[in-house]
């Protein structure tokens, strides 16, 4: 119950541009990051919530229209994408900037760290995209549409929406039952707004040996012991 998601500092004079951050989210293939770059399972996301998709979220013309209105030049404006060092976050990012010359003639100067001083400057103003992700804690959409209330400690984004943070005051002052409608209008928030752009939902893999019984799927990846016997 994971999303992995690269984030955009709305604060930053480029990426103040709706237009551009819509741009970006549009011109990225899922389908091609998942089955050509990591191949481990993944899933794609168009939507912070982790669910079923039935597309890549990939859409040239609008991409390529709204990177026209956003007047961003691209033989002088480019942007920065800033990840914590590691193999399969390197893949990401590459094929990432790939995307985006490729679709759009945006050049990204790609810069990595080690994770201590990434989570570090994550925090900070001044980056533009950055690599984020969520692993909830608990099986709850709320857990994910919390991170970009304007008050979280979470927001890296800079993200101040009233109408966001007053539908997030309106869920969790509303019964269970009848909170759907209210994720879906935060969830069509962020999705305009784009303060960040969702990749690929999270799997985990397990090596589990036929005779072991009590070993069942779910989506917060718990598997206690006590539960565990072997045939």
């Amino acid at each position: 119950y994971g999303t992995f998601f690269l984030g955009l500092d709305v604060r930053d004079k480029l990426l103040q541009n709706t237009d551009l951050r819509q741009a970006l989210n549009a011109s990225i293939d899922r389908n091609i990051l998942v089955d050509k770059v990591l191949k481990s399972g993944q899933k794609p996301a168009v939507n912070l919530i982790p669910q079923a998709q039935k597309h890549s979220g990939l859409n040239l013309a609008k991409a390529q229209q709204l990177l026209l209105e956003s007047g961003f030049d691209v033989n002088i404006d480019k942007l920065t994408l800033l990840y914590n060092s590691s193999q399969n976050q390197k893949k990401v990012a590459l094929a990432v900037a790939a995307m985006w010359r490729q679709n759009l003639g945006i050049k990204t100067q790609l810069k990595n760290q080690e994770w201590k001083v990434f989570v570090s400057s994550r925090k900070k103003p001044g980056k533009q995209v950055f690599r984020g992700g969520w692993i909830a804690d608990y099986y709850d959409p709320m857990n994910f549409l919390q991170l970009f209330h304007s008050q979280s400690q979470f927001n890296y984004y800079g993200f101040n929406s009233a109408v966001y943070d007053g539908l997030l005051e309106k869920i969790m002052n509303t019964d269970k039952e009848n909170q759907a409608v209210l994720i879906s209008q935060a969830q069509a928030v962020l999705n305009k707004e784009v303060p960040m752009i969702p990749l690929y939902q999270y799997v985990s893999r397990h090596l589990v040996r036929s005779n072991i019984a009590g070993f069942e799927d779910n989506a917060l990846d718990q598997h206690l012991s006590r539960y565990l016997k072997q045939d």
